[in-house]
């Protein structure tokens, strides 16, 4: 039983597809009725507000084989359970090049599970995939949305990005999710789940900040995440935050999944192997909402020491109580002491007596060492004394098992967590720990079981508990400590606490780039809980100024085109702009149906672009009305290219059109082997272009014959599909995530010499610049090259590391320098005649660039995702 909480079948196809029919002949049978019964069926629980969940991620279906074994094996698991859990949340990466096969096997498969099925798209679903994320929701619905279970609200998020590895929320998702959270309240506990981790020193998604900073306002006790391929656990703003290992493990073994026991107030998640008995636990998880907040403000915001100095002292004023609830439940991790992410147990402790905790471990051989820890108040750990067994007079129960009995007595007035640590020798099975805490008089108060692990050798388990604690505002925070930029430049460093109360830090800014940055600071309590803030500051530049941002709706992949005064873009709200290069002032702007990628060709007056709709448009460029539309049947993502009065552009149909430039009429359509995303180069009569089916080719302009096709790399990744090709003389140069360039005849297509250069870094992602017989390029890793292609073999005149990624940007020329767009945030300018540097500039604490630059008025403008295209004066 497929019950998505998102299907429907309106995608847009010139050709019907299996995976659409077979869609279509879900429908016929009447899944929507199937879904409604699904809900109210399968969701029947035992007790009231007591449930269980799964969360799985990065099935990669189609990867290999054995990835359809382990996402059917987990269903079969699932299935089998008892008592039934709710539903199953599927945190991205679904298949691993988003095509039509691998849709339609992840599909199929899950049409055996009986209980709910609710996915989120990754990074592997949207780069490659001929879809787009228009085809994407066609086959599943909104890719961003909520429901609500009990007395929970779940959130999916999409954090993908179209064609691209990275991550990031659109603002209009933004908006959505902040109307979601309003209507929610601040009390209801709150689950989200997506694919990309955020609130991690590795920053997938560039704007995390915005997003963490909204959730920090509301009661969003956990957030399930994937894409990392590890079961990893860290806190931000008093929300758990779960990296869900992958599903698809190794051609051998298959991974993990969750399993999410939702009772009272908590909620206990366990990790399971389809291929394994048992479930190891993880973490426990308040539900309750966090009552107490920290917030930081600029008191003195980040100034030079001195005139010119790259030293800068900043003081914040932190403000707030404890955020950390009556009892503190979190892991033990920061001494490296633990097992497969801690055990951890919730045992009420009296206010006004000494108390008893009781361990009875099950185990094959003796321990070496056992020692048992509380936390004082002052934050430091004291050893507890403990009472055990010997081994001779420990029950032996008649399966042979060794049972011990551990009795540890737990002082009035210490602070929590507990701490217990196991070091064993060889390779015993610890099967499980149960826990009972007693008074003076033995009476059992609470009991809890964890375990059910197999052990390994010379491990260390770690078990951690809460108890209450008496927290005050005039001991928070104990720390503040901060981090900066993105890439969190120089690691954590701490702030100091004044005397007037107020926090100090003497910030290093020698490694930092002119223009905008973002500290992000923590607030530590005295229990150890986190609250995470973050503020901005700018450094001034001596090179460059900024003049204005161009403001859309949505981030900014398109790459703007300057001509007559004005600069024409799209962007990802769907649609596309005109602005007055002199004023900033938006002439107009023309609403396609979905996102636009493209990058706009301007020819006579007119603005011709493609979109994420399917649709390819001719607009009057002083006006944004519409000439004509072309109705194709895929995603067009590929900037169009006008000559000789047609127009040629590709389109995630695998079609290379072409197109009358006056009337829109459709002159002929060639059929490649999967999408094509790049803007295709005309010369002579011939064009030239590369495809996610590793050809390059070469076709006829006239009637869009093939004249020759050249195979380059060995699988879809390594396809020469982004780069737009180089026309020389006698050759044309493709390039591809290799490492190298080819340089292929005009004629036939045949390679001329070697490759070039040896393996240097990845140049298939942005588009290369000739300038008479030289040609300048710059890889994925960020370095720029110069090659004189006038002799018969490329000769490389210098190249230089730019320090910064460069990914689907390229270079623009202009008096002798050339420009690019840094990944994150960052505008970069060399000499071309030698690679000196001229300026690197941060342009925005939150956006990564994916758009080339453009120039035009003394002016450099690079498209980022924080929906701004900025404009930055290049004459001081």
């Amino acid at each position: 039983m497929l019950c998505n909480s998102f299907l429907s079948t309106n995608h847009k196809t010139w050709r019907s597809r299996p995976i659409i029919r077979f869609v279509r002949r879900l429908r016929s049978v009447g899944l929507w009725l199937l879904l409604a019964v699904c809900v109210r069926t399968a969701f029947a629980q035992t007790e009231p507000g007591e449930f269980r969940f799964i969360a799985t991620a990065d099935v990669h279906y189609g990867a290999f084989p054995e990835c359809r074994t382990w996402f059917d094996r987990m269903i079969a698991d699932v299935n089998t359970m008892t008592p039934r859990p709710a539903f199953v949340l599927s945190c991205g990466d679904l298949t691993e090049i988003g095509s039509d096969t691998e849709l339609n096997g992840y599909i199929a498969s899950a049409q055996a599970l009986q209980i709910p099925l609710y996915n989120t798209p990754g990074n592997h679903d949207v780069k490659w995939s001929s879809l787009g994320k228009a085809g994407l929701r066609d086959l599943f619905g909104p890719l961003y949305y909520s429901f609500d279970y009990d007395r929970f609200h779940f959130i999916s998020l999409d954090v993908t990005v179209t064609l691209q590895q990275y991550a990031h929320v659109e603002k209009g998702q933004l908006d959505w999710l902040r109307q979601d959270l309003q209507a929610v309240g601040r009390a209801r506990p709150v689950i989200l789940f997506m694919h990309h981790p955020i609130g991690r020193d590795k920053t997938y998604a560039d704007n995390q900040y915005e997003v963490l900073k909204l959730l920090s306002e509301y009661n969003v006790v956990l957030v399930l995440q994937g894409h990392e391929h590890t079961e990893q656990q860290w806190n931000e703003n008093g929300a758990t935050l779960v990296d869900v290992a992958n599903l698809y493990g190794n051609r051998t073994q298959t991974g993990y999944y969750r399993i999410l026991h939702v009772k009272d107030e908590a909620i206990t998640m366990y990790s399971k192997r389809s291929t394994e008995t048992q479930s190891l636990p993880r973490a426990v998880i308040d539900t309750r909402p966090a009552r107490r907040r920290g917030r930081v403000q600029w008191s003195e915001p980040p100034r030079p020491i001195s005139p010119g100095s790259r030293q800068y002292r900043a003081v914040a004023t932190v403000a707030g109580a404890p955020m950390t609830p009556d009892y503190v439940d979190r892991p033990i991790t920061d001494d490296g002491v633990y097992w497969n992410g801690a055990y951890q147990f919730s045992l009420r402790t009296p206010a006004d007596a000494d108390s008893l905790l009781k361990m009875r471990i099950n185990r094959n051989s003796a321990f070496l060492a056992v020692a048992f820890q509380a936390r004082r108040v002052d934050g430091t750990w004291a050893a507890v004394d403990w009472q055990a067994k010997p081994a001779d007079d420990m029950q032996r129960p008649d399966d042979g098992r060794v049972w011990g009995d551990l009795t540890l007595r737990v002082p009035r007035g210490t602070t929590g967590p507990f701490r217990l640590v196991a070091k064993e020798s060889s390779a015993p099975e610890l099967n499980a720990y149960r826990l009972w805490l007693v008074n003076d008089r033995e009476e059992v108060l609470d009991t809890i079981d964890v375990g059910n692990a197999a052990s390994e050798t010379a491990h260390q388990v770690v078990v951690t508990g809460r108890i209450r604690t008496e927290t005050t505002t005039e001991r928070y925070p104990t720390a503040v400590r901060y981090w900066l930029d993105l890439n969190y430049t120089g690691g954590r460093q701490s702030m100091t606490r004044r005397p007037d109360g107020l926090w100090e830090a003497g910030i290093d800014t020698t490694r930092l780039r002119p223009g905008r940055h973002t500290l992000k600071v923590q607030l530590i309590d005295d229990a150890g809980a986190a609250v995470t803030d973050y503020l901005t500051f700018e450094i001034p530049s001596d090179t460059v100024r900024p003049w204005q941002t161009l403001v859309t709706g949505g981030g900014v992949q398109s790459s703007p085109v300057f001509t007559q005064d004005r600069l024409y873009v799209g962007s990802n709200d769907g649609n596309v702009y005109a602005f007055d290069a002199q004023t900033a002032e938006t002439l107009w702007a023309f609403e396609t149906g979905d996102q636009v990628l493209a990058s706009p060709a301007v020819d006579n007056d007119v603005v011709y672009i493609g979109s994420s709709d399917s649709n390819f448009y001719a607009l009057d460029a002083v006006t944004g009305d519409p000439l004509w539309t072309l109705t194709t049947g895929g995603p067009i993502f590929g900037g169009a290219e006008a000559n000789e009065g047609v127009v040629y552009f590709g389109s995630g149909d695998r079609c290379l059109y072409a197109v009358d430039a006056v009337t829109g009429e459709r002159l002929w359509a060639y059929e490649t082997g999967n999408l094509i995303q790049m803007k295709p180069a005309v010369r002579d009569g011939v064009i030239y272009f590369g495809a996610w089916d590793n050809y390059a080719y070469a076709l006829n302009s006239s009637d869009g014959q093939l004249l020759w096709r050249t195979r380059i790399g060995s699988s879809i990744y390594y396809a020469p599909a982004q780069m737009t090709p180089i026309v020389l003389s006698d050759s044309v140069v493709f390039s591809a995530p290799t490492g190298v360039h080819y340089r292929l005849d005009r004629q036939g297509g045949q390679q001329i010499g070697e490759t070039f250069p040896q393996p240097a870094g990845s140049f298939g992602y942005n588009a290369g610049i000739l300038d008479g017989p030289t040609l300048y390029v710059v890889s994925f890793g960020g370095v720029v090259i110069r090659y004189d292609m006038s002799p018969a073999a490329p000769r490389e005149l210098w190249r230089v590391p730019l320090g910064s990624q460069v990914v689907n940007s390229g270079l623009a020329l202009s008096d002798g320098k050339l420009y690019t767009g840094g990944l994150r945030g960052l505008a970069l300018a060399v000499t071309a005649d030698r690679g000196a540097p001229v300026f690197d500039h941060q342009l925005s604490a939150e956006g990564f660039i994916f758009s080339a630059p453009t120039l035009g008025l003394g002016r450099l403008y690079l498209g980022t995702l924080d929906s701004q295209i900025y404009a930055l004066s290049l004459e001081r």
